[in-house]
């Protein structure tokens, strides 16, 4: 749950690196929020509310979405706007989901964060 909360303080910082571990966790979290959602609106049959929860959800993550996945591509040795091949229908995205399961190619010279502060060693 730090990694989530830490990646929502950080919704603006596009620089650095951040770890698999703190990615898969706001990735995964995010999403299971959205599960739940559809299953409460699936459980209650109050679509129009649900619908409401997920656009305000939705637009809540999008900047803290595009920075953390910046962070990442950096943790990988790329540049943040290889996110734009998400664009590409379906092969895309899976392109982009592969490399942020990518294993860290970040060394401390590589870095442009102070390792010695505790919340930017969680975010490497």
């Amino acid at each position: 749950m730090t990694y989530y909360v830490l990646a929502l303080q950080n919704y603006a910082n596009f620089k650095g690196t951040t770890s698999r571990k703190a990615f898969w966790t706001f990735y995964l979290t995010n999403h299971f929020i959205l599960f739940l959602v559809g299953f409460i609106e699936g459980y209650t049959g109050k679509a129009l509310f649900s619908i409401y929860i997920y656009v305000a959800f939705i637009l809540g993550i999008t900047i803290p979405m595009f920075s953390i996945t910046t962070r990442r591509l950096h943790d990988i040795g790329r540049s943040g706007w290889w996110q734009l091949i998400a664009l590409i229908p379906i092969l895309g995205y899976l392109i982009l989901w592969f490399l942020c399961s990518l294993k860290s190619k970040a060394t401390p010279e590589t870095l442009m964060i102070d390792v010695t502060d505790w919340k930017t060693e969680c975010l490497r």
